[in-house]
């Protein structure tokens, strides 16, 4: 995910400093939970179920119309450890499993197959080993 060329870095974190905190709930398990957890069932029968948070960022004050739309796991884990880019060949992976996770002990830039063998591991139940850090289990 690289960002825009001409923005204004300062106003980016202003805008996720503040929505964080507008939205950030603490989960008894050690989760930092982004928005309302199990929102994104696709209809009224089906259950809701738990999708990753997105935010709108603003690349200008001035100008409006230069905004997109991330993964707030993403911009948490840029902005907690002070990027603008994610490493290339990576993607941010939760170790915990919770796609609405923000905790930023929970998030770590990974390769794709690392990424899916933590999904691996979740749907098991238990962490299957062969990767650093360990999968976490909230």
């Amino acid at each position: 995910m690289a960002m825009a060329t001409d923005f204004d870095a300062n106003y980016l974190l202003e805008q996720f400093h503040k929505k964080m905190k507008k939205y950030e709930g603490v989960g008894g398990d050690g989760c930092v939970l982004w928005g309302r957890e199990g929102v994104g069932g696709r209809g009224e029968n089906e259950p809701a179920r738990e999708s990753y948070g997105r935010v709108m960022i603003y690349f200008s004050k001035v100008d409006k119309s230069q905004r997109r739309s991330f993964g707030i796991h993403q911009v948490a884990y840029l902005y907690f450890n002070g990027l603008f880019q994610i490493p290339p060949g990576c993607e941010i992976s939760h170790l915990c499993g919770r796609k609405r996770c923000i905790n930023k002990h929970h998030l770590v830039a990974e390769p794709h197959l690392t990424n899916m063998a933590r999904l691996h591991c979740h749907n098991n139940g238990h962490c299957t080993g062969g990767h650093e850090p360990q999968c976490v289990f909230p």
